[in-house]
């Protein structure tokens, strides 16, 4: 078949030999980017979360520190709600992440 198209032009088949590794270059250089691309998207998605649970560690800390104070001045109550609510409102946060995964 090849000598045929050679037949019909010289260094015909030579040509569909270079066109065909030139588009197999192509994919592959794609396939690679992709790849690239979607390792780049799970290392950003993982520092976000790790932002993410940094930032949940901050604001419980505070909470506790804020309802501690609040009780050593007098307002159990207050203490309790800033202390219990801070804390449960982080744990929903993660129980529901976990859910949605």
């Amino acid at each position: 078949m090849l000598a045929g198209y050679e037949e019909i032009q010289p260094g015909l088949a030579d040509r569909i030999f270079r066109m065909t590794e030139a588009e197999a270059a192509h994919r592959h250089n794609l396939e690679i980017r992709i790849v690239q691309a979607r390792i780049d998207q799970s290392r950003e998605q993982f520092k976000e979360a790790r932002r993410g649970q940094i930032c949940a560690v901050a604001i419980t800390f505070a909470s506790l520190g804020a309802g501690l104070c609040a009780a050593l001045k007098g307002h159990d109550v207050t203490g309790g709600i800033l202390g219990v609510g801070g804390i449960g409102g982080i744990v929903t946060t993660f129980v529901i992440g976990r859910e949605r995964s």
